[in-house]
């Protein structure tokens, strides 16, 4: 897809018919870190100042000093009317500056540009961080498999946006295969071939998953095989489920930027947090947690929490840093606690949605298959059950009941008619008689929800 930028500005690649241009990109590819999407911010910014200014890049370096620093000023002023940030103005100001520099505008020609005062906690949009509490309550909210695992992937790792989204599935299929409770996930260089923005500033780091975000991983996994059939190495792991995509290419295809903010924004909502939550809040969440007290009752070093952010350490203490020993990184890493510290995380509620979720996938893939039998009728009596349970969980716990107080959830009289038919039927059919399947199922759920929160 061609970008207006582009079009405007008549750039092929790194080059441009304008000499100016050129210049520009030539800085940034060679001095800077070559970064497509630093390439797409500048010149978007540079499009929107000839606009405004009805001028050619190549005709606004000829100008006079003078006209040149009115005509900033003047853009300047126009973005900052029209309601964007001081933060925002002042970056659109440094390109144009930057614009300038590199075509010739130093020394005595360098312009004399005010920036606009901006306080070091001015914000336009307000954010709101979760408390891990929150951040469990999202996941339970999720709504499906791959937006549970996205939600404690992003609560686990602390990955920015443009990273998690360039994840493929060949970068964590060893982890998997070898059974390692705390998934590693490089972020490197080569994430920009799938999502320019990925791995920001090129600074390679090693991160991990919680075992709450991997088991929910392999639980996502095992519902896309059954709709989607094997995985390749080179499929992202989040993809875009967009039904107006060929099923094919869905596999392949990564969740936009916005889709990945709508997800964490609606999940927030549904878990009832008022404040504006984004992926980069969940990731200010991770650093609340390396910055708390260790399972063993130390703290991570700071270095340590710095290199699992994914920043540069201050001098030469990341030329020092020892990045190589990855299973020490893990063991430290397992310290970490996840869990809400009033020890109320709603694990075993969580894990009846996920249950449900699941069953209800594998229903609609075995009705699309035709197929009908026995373990078919058992899944169905185990759904209705699990829902009932749910519904007698939040009744309760909507009524300030404590877990202990919830009565037996076995099955309504409803599901138990619905059950002894399609028994019937089944029997009539395959010759097999399932009636047995719903005497297990009809316990008392509350061991289950007091083992899952204990775990």
């Amino acid at each position: 897809m061609v970008s207006e930028w582009m079009v405007f500005l008549k750039i092929s690649g790194w080059t441009s018919e304008y000499r100016s241009v050129s210049k520009l990109l030539r800085h940034l590819k060679i001095r800077r870190i070559g970064s497509e999407s630093s390439r797409a911010f500048y010149c978007s910014t540079l499009r929107a100042f000839c606009l405004q200014s009805g001028k050619t890049p190549d005709e606004i370096v000829g100008m006079e000093k003078k006209d040149v620093e009115n005509l900033v000023e003047d853009f300047g002023f126009h973005k900052r009317e029209t309601g964007c940030s001081v933060r925002t103005v002042n970056g659109y100001l440094a390109i144009l500056i930057t614009f300038f520099k590199v075509n010739g505008f130093r020394g005595d020609k360098e312009l004399d540009i005010q920036l606009f005062h901006c306080s070091a906690r001015a914000r336009t949009r307000l954010e709101y961080i979760p408390t891990l509490e929150e951040a469990s309550r999202m996941a339970s909210c999720a709504g499906s498999l791959r937006n549970r695992a996205i939600i404690l992937t992003l609560v686990s790792t602390g990955l920015r946006n443009s990273t998690m989204r360039a994840i493929t599935y060949g970068d964590i299929s060893s982890e998997l295969e070898n059974e390692e409770q705390n998934i590693r996930i490089n972020v490197y260089g080569d994430m920009k071939k799938i999502v320019p923005a990925a791995c920001k500033g090129d600074i390679e780091y090693v991160t991990f998953t919680s075992k709450e975000a991997r088991d929910a991983i392999l639980l996502y996994l095992a519902d896309r095989r059954a709709r989607f059939g094997a995985l390749l190495e080179t499929d992202v792991l989040f993809s875009s489920e967009y039904n107006q995509l060929l099923r094919n290419n869905r596999a392949k295809k990564p969740i936009t930027a916005e889709q990945l903010e709508r997800i964490v924004r609606l999940t927030a909502r549904k878990a009832g947090i008022k404040g504006r939550v984004t992926p980069h809040c969940l990731r200010k969440t991770f650093e609340s947690v390396l910055r708390s007290q260790l399972a063993d009752g130390s703290r991570l070093d700071l270095k340590t929490q710095e290199y699992l952010m994914g920043h540069i350490l201050h001098g030469s203490m990341d030329a020092y840093y020892d990045k190589t020993k990855i299973d020490e990184l893990r063991e430290q890493y397992s310290k970490l606690i996840f869990s809400p510290p009033n020890g109320k995380s709603g694990k075993g509620l969580d894990a009846l949605r996920v249950m449900a979720d699941y069953l209800k996938t594998k229903q609609l893939h075995t009705n699309s298959s035709e197929e009908n039998g026995p373990e078919a009728g058992a899944s169905a009596v185990l759904l209705e059950t699990i829902l009932y349970a749910i519904e007698s969980v939040e009744r309760n716990v909507a009524e300030s009941k404590e877990p202990s107080n919830i009565p037996k959830c076995g099955l309504p009289m409803k599901t138990l008619r619905n059950e002894k038919t399609h028994t019937q039927n089944s029997s009539r059919t395959n010759g097999n008689d399932i009636s047995n399947a719903k005497r297990p199922l009809q316990t008392d759920l509350t061991s289950f929800l007091q083992s899952a929160d204990a775990g």
